[in-house]
């Protein structure tokens, strides 16, 4: 077993054991990535973005959600991601696609530093994210935006999401302007090692 993997074990047990990456060494996680993927999608989405992140000193954790459960919803999408941030504090949540709808949720639920929503859906207060599946059909328990600092990364090349609108929305919804990042609406596995350097420097803006 390599020395980075031992070493990012303990770490991750023990935030005051340091990490020792070659010549650089990280005297903790620097930062609690949750990442929530979209709908019908699965947590491996994120799987290049948390080598990128860990490699870093980061700790991430990207769980399943019960996309194939049809009796489940907003709810039970947020419970799945608040079970496997178990304990950390501190934490920046970051949802793509449909994973917008649940990051506040999160954000409400546990500890969190910032809120990044990857070209994403951003959700009004009581929403709905989808009229045509019963399961998502129920309004969202969000009450209102969690008064957490939050970042919106828009794709130039989304398709789904085009650049225009999400500009549009993120300023009407949230009063804030959108970054832009190049690639499609799966910038996770088209361009992660860019998009690991915006999450860790939008947790850098804020500070921990």
């Amino acid at each position: 077993m390599c020395n980075f993997t031992i070493a990012h074990r303990s770490a991750t047990r023990n935030p005051k054991v340091a990490l020792d990456v070659g010549a650089v060494t990280y005297p903790r996680p620097v930062a609690t990535f949750a990442l929530i993927h979209g709908a019908g999608d699965a947590g491996w989405y994120w799987h290049l973005v948390e080598t990128e992140l860990r490699a870093r000193g980061h700790d991430t954790v990207a769980p399943d959600l019960p996309c194939d459960d049809d009796t489940a919803g907003l709810p039970e999408y947020a419970d799945a991601v608040v079970a496997a941030i178990g304990d950390r504090t501190d934490v920046v949540v970051v949802g793509q696609s449909l994973g917008g709808f649940t990051a506040p949720i999160v954000a409400e639920r546990v500890p969190t530093r910032l809120i990044v929503l990857v070209a994403a859906m951003i959700p009004q207060p009581g929403e709905s994210p989808a009229e045509s599946e019963t399961r998502l059909a129920e309004p969202s328990p969000l009450r209102a935006w969690p008064d957490i600092p939050t970042r919106v990364l828009a794709c130039r090349d989304d398709r789904m999401f085009p650049l225009p609108y999400l500009r549009r929305v993120s300023e009407q919804r949230l009063g804030i302007a959108s970054d832009e990042i190049d690639g499609g609406h799966t910038p996770a596995l088209s361009r992660p090692r860019e998009l690991a350097d915006r999450l860790e420097a939008y947790a850098s803006e804020v500070g921990g």
